[in-house]
């Protein structure tokens, strides 16, 4: 019998494995251009959290790009605000800093938030999917 301990463990290791595909994917799909602006992707990334933490869980689904949506499912993304209840905080998470990278020549944006308890740190990663700019993927640390 798995207790529920183990089936989110379980989950965390598909949810990075399934990061490790996404990036040779989105290689593959020869996606590119330029690198997010950063006050666009502070807003979009600060109202998928606020999506979040308000509980519509589903409004928040629909910013998210179809890999995140395809790795994940909507399921997934309930359970993981499920086990990460900083993300559900009264207060709004404090934005900390913005960052770019570029993974397999992709452009990205990386916003890290601070909740108001300070216990966690809070990344969103976006990219481009579908000529916008939607999230990629979400980290509690």
């Amino acid at each position: 019998m798995r207790t529920r301990h183990t089936k989110i463990q379980g989950f965390g290791r598909r949810f990075a494995l399934g990061l490790v595909v996404l990036a040779g994917a989105s290689t593959w799909s020869g996606c590119g251009g330029s690198a997010p602006d950063p006050d666009a992707s502070r807003e979009i990334a600060a109202k998928f959290l606020e999506e979040i933490r308000a509980g519509r869980v589903a409004a928040a689904w629909e910013g998210t790009s179809t890999e995140f949506k395809s790795l994940l499912g909507r399921e997934g993304l309930v359970a993981y605000v499920r086990a990460h209840p900083t993300l559900k905080e009264k207060a709004p998470a404090d934005f900390v800093s913005f960052n770019t990278a570029e993974r397999n020549g992709i452009p990205l944006g990386e916003c890290a938030f601070r909740t108001s308890s300070r216990k966690s740190a809070v990344k969103v990663l976006l990219a481009r999917a579908d000529g916008a700019w939607k999230i990629e993927r979400l980290t509690v640390e």
